[in-house]
């Protein structure tokens, strides 16, 4: 039986909200165990390291990449947001 979200780490319950049909979470082990546990520490993550986390066998299809991609760079867009003030209060 699933837990509940409670259960989950901040990354896996991002992963899970990202494309339900995906079932992205299945990846949040890799994350995990590089030592990227929250969302902001996933603004260090860069395209090319994408390819180190999931080699062959595991590689990443297409859509999943495009919207790790994707989502990674908003990501980094609102972390370098935050550092520099401009996030409304």
């Amino acid at each position: 039986m699933e837990g509940s979200a409670l259960d989950h780490s901040e990354v896996y319950n991002w992963l899970k909200s990202l494309s339900p049909g995906l079932k992205l979470e299945r990846l949040s082990a890799q994350f995990e165990s590089r030592g990227f546990r929250s969302r902001r520490s996933l603004s260090y993550v860069k395209s090319e390291d994408l390819d180190s986390f999931f080699p062959s066998p595991d590689k990443l299809l297409l859509a999943e990449r495009r919207v790790l991609e994707a989502e990674l760079e908003k990501i980094r867009t609102d972390t370098v947001r935050r550092s520099l003030g401009l996030e409304p209060r």
